[in-house]
């Protein structure tokens, strides 16, 4: 037997019996209470209506032979008395009978009988007693004991039948209490039954096995590794034994292999460890150091100046290398939420080369919109315009504006320094190349251009992730620093 079959002869064949044996038992018991409030409102009420009937007609018919006798007009009394009794009784007994066809018709005859003796002979012979006519009193004596027995007889039936529906339902309330209590002990019997099997088979079937597959595992936990876990049944169990020994033998087999790996894990980690010190402090360092001397230039004599130009380039090339390394070593991931903090950090950490800390503003959802090699171009993208802001803008504000919708990423920047001329060259030290590159590659744009006062606006703009399948039959075109977009 499998474990779930001795979960279904523990629980669901005693609860299912239990169920049943509750619902017969129920029935039983509003069976039994159902006759009882038949007999308590009904039946006898209608018994006793039916003895009023009776005891109003003997009043009538007393009264009728009193006056008849004497001719006192004090017997009328008790005569209409019972004429009103009656009357009450037969409305009771109409309501009490409304489901007993029978009874309604053993009533019927009754009230039909009543109702001619006093029509056809009692109210006739008191007109006639009250008039003088004793010859017609005397002619209706004999007429008037026929229907009254006739009375007698019906109400003496509907009697008999009321009892006879009493001892009926008196025995249906009988049987139905003797059933619910055979069903009680049937229950009882049930359950004593279950309580002294049950811990019998729970043992033989779930603890001892349960128990040895424990101490096999704990055997094995404890470095019995060659200690095999097996378990004969039941079948869920045995299954679950054989899984875990498997599932030692796989261990057993692996165990040289995760050396091996928690060794290269632990080079691993070292290696990114080194990487993000080297990104997080040494490179921006660096950075910051090169914007530094690359603004100094701008204060001190031309020949300084010369002098420090190459020392810049040489700093920014070694940026540029440590950069490559740290993305050998370790990827870096840029989401959505990292992307606006590091473009807050950027701008920040682009105070001190510049001397003013830039505007920015950010519209639109970046979560979600930008995949992680579009935000880490577009994170270079703004540090190489920044960098050429301090370098050669000799601006005193800037601004940078990310704006997102469901097609386009755009970056703007824009500072109030010198700006370019259309005429010049431009110079390959601003990176311009570099960040159109960027644009070409994501299928994007790249406009750089004089400002309107004053200063530069750059403009770069890519697709976004889901709009970018539309664009990929783009062609790049080179950068354009007097105003047209450089598409790619």
């Amino acid at each position: 037997m499998t474990l779930r079959g001795t979960v279904r002869l523990l629980v669901v064949v005693p609860v299912a019996v239990a169920v049943v044996l509750a619902g017969v038992g129920l029935a039983g018991r509003l069976t039994a209470r159902a006759a009882a409030d038949q007999v308590l409102t009904r039946i006898e009420p209608a018994r006793v209506a039916a003895g009023g009937l009776v005891t109003a007609l003997v009043d009538q018919e007393s009264g009728s032979r009193g006056y008849l006798l004497t001719g006192d007009p004090r017997f009328l009394e008790p005569y209409r008395n019972g004429v009103a009794a009656a009357g009450a009784a037969q409305a009771q007994l109409t309501a009490l009978l409304a489901d007993d066809p029978a009874g309604l018709a053993a009533l019927g005859t009754a009230a039909t009988a009543a109702t001619q003796w006093r029509v056809q002979t009692a109210e006739p012979q008191m007109a006639a007693r009250q008039s003088g006519s004793a010859g017609d009193v005397e002619a209706g004596a004999v007429q008037g004991k026929e229907q009254f027995d006739r009375f007698r007889a019906a109400s003496a039936a509907l009697e008999a039948h009321l009892v006879d529906r009493e001892t009926t339902t008196l025995t249906t309330m009988s049987s139905a209490r003797a059933w619910t209590d055979g069903i009680t002990y049937g229950a009882l019997a049930v359950a004593l039954g279950v309580a002294a099997l049950a811990p019998l088979v729970i043992r033989r079937r779930l603890t001892d096995p349960v128990d040895r597959l424990q101490r096999q595992a704990r055997a094995v936990a404890g470095g019995q590794e060659q200690l095999p876990i097996a378990v004969d049944s039941p079948a869920e169990l045995a299954a679950i034994a054989g899984d875990a020994d498997v599932m030692r033998r796989s261990l057993l087999a692996r165990r040289d292999d995760a050396v091996e790996a928690q060794l290269e894990l632990a080079l691993r980690d070292t290696r990114d460890t080194l990487a993000a010190e080297v990104h997080d402090h040494t490179v921006q360092r660096l950075f910051a150091l090169g914007l530094a001397l690359d603004a100094l230039g701008t204060t001190v004599e031309p020949r300084v100046a010369a002098r420090l130009t190459p020392l810049v380039d040489e700093l920014d090339e070694a940026v540029r290398e440590l950069r490559a390394l740290i993305f050998g070593l370790v990827r870096t991931s840029v989401t959505g939420p990292t992307l606006r903090d590091a473009l807050f950090d950027l701008v920040r950490d682009s105070t001190r080369a510049l001397g003013f800390t830039p505007a920015l503003g950010i519209h639109g959802d970046v979560a979600g919109t930008l995949g992680n090699d579009t935000a880490i171009d577009l994170l270079t993208v703004l540090r190489e315009a920044l960098s050429n802001i301090a370098r050669h803008a000799r601006a005193t504000s800037a601004s940078v504006r990310l704006a997102v919708d469901r097609q386009t990423v755009a970056l703007r920047v824009v500072d109030d320094g010198v700006g370019p001329s259309p005429s010049d060259e431009v110079p390959r030290g601003r990176g311009i190349d570099t960040m159109s590159a960027r644009a070409v590659r994501h299928g994007g744009t790249l406009c750089v251009r004089a400002g309107e006062a004053s200063g530069t606006v750059l403009e770069w703009a890519v697709p976004t992730e889901a709009a970018r399948p539309a664009r990929l039959d783009a062609r790049p075109r080179t950068p354009d620093v007097s105003g047209a977009p450089l598409e790619g």
